[in-house]
């Protein structure tokens, strides 16, 4: 019997809007349901614009200025997201920035579909002052695990997302 397979998402953009900014990193963890990663993805993206708030993500143009752009990607960021549950920090945002990407790449994608943690962060722990994926991840005793250790004032929201999705099944909140 096949494993369930989720995609944990993560995505740096140039701004709020996913009809006018663009996505200038993504980061994709493949998973099989026993927490087992299966493949990683990762690269910046060329917006063809200004990069944005660089003091938040840490990117500059110079940074992506050779990268590739969402176009050239498709292929790849399909076949990660492909007969998988999408797993995100913030499900609508970084969702519907990759709808908006792949329109713009001449796919039409009529819904993606996945689970949002911080939707479930409120449901499992409504007592946490913050929803943001730094809180939760220090409330599960994790926060080490997810700092970035080539930057360590950078948070690493994959490295979260595949620590939380270990921890909610060991304390039986998930498979």
């Amino acid at each position: 019997m096949k494993l369930i397979e989720f995609a944990v998402v993560d995505l740096e953009t140039t701004g709020f809007s996913h009809r006018c900014d663009r996505i200038v990193e993504i980061a994709i963890v493949r998973t099989n349901e026993r927490g087992e990663t299966i493949a990683k993805y990762e690269t910046l993206v060329n917006p063809h614009r200004d990069v944005g708030a660089s003091a938040i993500h840490k990117i500059t143009a110079t940074d992506v200025i050779n990268a590739p752009t969402f176009a050239d990607i498709k292929d790849s960021v399909i076949e990660m997201l492909n007969n998988s549950v999408i797993i995100s920090h913030n499900k609508s945002f970084d969702l519907g920035f990759l709808k908006s990407e792949f329109n713009r790449a001449g796919i039409e994608l009529d819904t993606l579909n996945g689970i949002c943690t911080l939707r479930l962060s409120k449901i499992l722990f409504p007592e946490l002052p913050s929803r943001k994926l730094e809180v939760i991840c220090e409330y599960l005793d994790v926060l080490k695990e997810c700092i970035d250790e080539k930057n360590p004032k950078q948070f690493d929201d994959i490295t979260a997302g595949e620590f939380l999705n270990e921890r909610l099944r060991e304390l039986g909140l998930t498979k």
